[in-house]
């Protein structure tokens, strides 16, 4: 179930069409370090258009964390209150990319629950589309959302950051982890410590191009 795709949001604020006319922003407040859409429009919208995970727009939000600032977030409250928990929904998940030299602490809020982002601190400086599952049996009560709020916190921290697919799923994410395999039915194992041999057999390799060794290994192992 699409939350928001961005798709629909134009350069009409007559007709309150315009992206921050819903993701209300801290234009005005002293202490909201953020800014939602670009200013002039482009091709008809306040959103992104060239940097987009699917379709053909983005939410882009520019924070800085300066001054007055404590915090930056734009909130979108619902006309009506958004039952989470109908047809079996359990998870919420969006995209985000950020650009260099990005820096805070990521996080959404659900009503007035708030929930950090899990992954590497150091993600939302990444320019490729990154995505963030939320497991909502960890936020609470979701069967009366009123409000979304994302936002970066982090005294000093400025940047800019883009959204899109909020989408909500009857699934919680499954994440793998990875197990040594059993050393006695290795077919291969690649170390990579400074060269391509296969230090389990005879399958050694060849780099080709700029092809460079790393720290870490590859093991195959017989199924």
């Amino acid at each position: 179930r699409v939350v928001d795709d961005f798709e629909s949001y134009t350069d009409d604020m007559d007709a309150e069409e315009a992206v921050f006319q819903t993701w209300i922003d801290g234009y005005g407040v002293d202490t909201n370090g953020s800014i939602v859409g670009i200013d002039p429009a482009v091709n008809g919208t306040f959103c992104e258009t060239t940097i987009v995970h699917s379709g053909g727009q983005s939410m882009p939000l520019f924070y800085d964390n300066s001054g007055d600032a404590t915090y930056a977030e734009a909130k979108w409250t619902f006309d009506s209150p958004q039952d989470w928990t109908a047809r079996g929904i359990k998870s919420l998940s969006l995209y985000f990319a950020g650009a260099a030299g990005n820096g805070g602490q990521l996080y959404i809020k659900i009503n007035n629950t708030k929930v950090a982002y899990d992954g590497l601190a150091t993600d939302i400086a990444e320019t490729m589309w990154l995505p963030w599952n939320i497991d909502l049996s960890e936020v609470g009560n979701v069967s009366s959302v009123r409000s979304l709020t994302i936002g970066v916190e982090g005294s000093g921290t400025a940047g800019t950051l883009y959204i899109d697919d909020i989408r909500l799923h009857e699934r919680t994410p499954e994440y793998v982890v990875p197990t040594q395999p059993d050393a006695a039915n290795l077919v291969a194992h690649y170390t990579f410590d400074g060269n391509l041999l296969d230090s389990a057999g005879a399958h050694h390799g060849t780099a080709f191009g700029n092809a460079a060794d790393q720290a870490t290994g590859l093991s195959l192992a017989t199924l």
